[in-house]
């Protein structure tokens, strides 16, 4: 019997593995960012290393607009040129007097951006709109100090200078993290597919081998899959085949025996049936009786040799039987048993034996066949009319032992040479039978108590459905 795994769906699976790819991949991106910017704001762009910039580009441009001699802040044509190529700066310049204030101490104090003689410079084409950013997060980092440069109305400019680098950086850095996080997501997937693309390259070289014929190797069954109940399967075939294997070359060894057994054993009473006729052909009877002699000589050959080709042609009817096709039946084996035995037992009288029974008064269910079951207990009896001793009862036990419900019969063997020829066919076919039943026959041949005294038994066991 095949036997099934509690499967797990592997569609199920796969979308088990991109899930955990997919928050594998979440985290190296959050990962990635949170230690990115803190790398970045911590590390690299420190506020003192920003303001240490923007005072250098404050000095830069002071410089520059004296070497330019720019008078005025709206030189828009000058003062871009000097922008120009520089990235993540903006620049505003604007009145003192908007400040407020008496002393340069609290330049910068104040936003600039929104008064109308404010000018601002960057080479960012948005930024306005980052202005905004930098106010809400980097208020404090601006550097601030007073220019040379006057308006009409004489009052003093101020710069505030602001260089964010930090903003490039994070962009970068959230390029890098969701790059990682790709990377990432497609390796785990990989790694995780590729352990069932394993698994079933594994198994294609496992069944590629079973059809080269190669038996011995065993298919690998691992997880709860659809593959592993595949995998479970086919193994379970592999040993099924092995098995009818074994079942058919034993037969097959079997049946080559058993003909050159039964080659030899007709060739006796075939040479002695051929030699009553050619003397009873040839007229070398001298008298009638010694002819009618030879013809009952010849008669129980020919039963002789009919009885044997009987045994060999029910030993192939058994042998055409197949586990899986014999008609099986629910009967109690006590009822069946007895039945039987009691026809069988009551030819054994009729012959002159005694037949001595003790039956176990237990019921038990078993699946049987009937008519296979009767040809074991016809074989049996066989068996005893021909080797049994006469003088000597067969003693027979129906019982209940190990789940099995059992027959038994014993009985000392005839000191006198049998005229039969021994086959051991009918044992053959009785445990052929057994097998069909999920059973066993077993027989043996031991000495007895009394000098010179040999006993042989044979038991039929059929196991137990449910106990009564």
């Amino acid at each position: 019997m095949i036997k099934r795994l509690r499967a797990r769906k592997l569609s199920v699976l796969l979308i088990l593995y991109a899930l955990s790819s997919l928050l594998l991949a979440a985290g190296v991106y959050l990962g990635g960012s949170a230690l990115g910017g803190w790398i970045v704001r911590d590390a690299i762009y420190t506020k003192d290393r920003i303001i240490a910039h923007e005072k250098q580009v404050y000095h830069e441009l002071c410089a520059y607009i004296r070497q330019e001699n720019i008078q005025d802040v709206d030189d828009d044509e000058k003062l871009a040129a000097w922008f120009a190529g520089k990235r993540d700066l903006i620049v505003f310049i604007y009145d003192y007097y908007r400040q407020g204030a008496d002393s340069l101490s609290t330049l910068g104090s104040q936003p600039a951006g929104s008064d109308e003689d404010t000018v601002m410079y960057s080479s960012l084409t948005d930024a306005a709109s980052t202005y905004g950013l930098l106010q809400s997060r980097y208020a404090d980092y601006w550097y601030h100090g007073p220019m040379e440069i006057r308006g009409v109305n004489d009052f003093p400019k101020v710069m505030r200078v602001m260089y964010f680098p930090m903003y490039t950086a994070q962009r970068y850095i959230t390029a890098i993290s969701a790059l990682l996080a790709f990377a990432s997501f497609a390796l785990c997937l990989t790694l995780l597919v590729k352990r069932k693309t394993n698994y079933i390259s594994e198994l294609s070289g496992e069944v590629n081998a079973m059809a080269a014929g190669d038996l011995t190797r065993p298919l690998t069954v691992r997880g709860r899959d659809e593959l592993a109940s595949l995998a479970e399967n086919m193994e379970s075939l592999r040993r099924s085949f092995i098995e009818r294997l074994n079942r058919e070359e034993t037969m097959n060894k079997n049946a080559s025996q058993l003909l050159t057994d039964m080659s030899h054993d007709l060739r006796t009473p075939l040479t002695a049936l051929m030699g009553y006729l050619d003397i009873l052909d040839d007229g070398k009877a001298a008298t009638p009786e010694l002819a009618k002699k030879y013809i009952a000589s010849a008669k129980n050959r020919a039963y002789q040799i009919k009885g044997m080709t009987d045994e060999l042609f029910e030993y192939f009817l058994v042998y055409s039987y197949e586990e899986d096709k014999i008609d099986m039946e629910t009967v109690d084996a006590l009822t069946l048993f007895s039945q039987i035995w009691e026809e069988t037992s009551f030819s054994l009288e009729s012959a002159g034996f005694e037949v001595e029974n003790d039956v176990q008064e237990v019921s038990a269910n078993v699946e049987a066949n009937p008519q296979l079951v009767k040809r074991v207990f016809d074989n049996i009896a066989s068996n005893i009319l021909k080797y049994a001793d006469k003088t000597r009862p067969v003693r027979a036990r129906m019982f209940l032992k190990d789940g099995m419900y059992c027959f038994l019969a014993a009985n000392a063997v005839s000191g006198v040479p049998s005229k039969a020829e021994s086959s051991h066919i009918g044992l053959s076919s009785c445990e052929k039978i057994a097998r069909l039943h999920g059973g066993r026959f077993e027989h043996n041949k031991v000495e007895g108590d009394g000098a010179g005294e040999r006993l042989f038994s044979c038991s039929f066991c059929l196991p137990v459905l449910t106990k009564k």
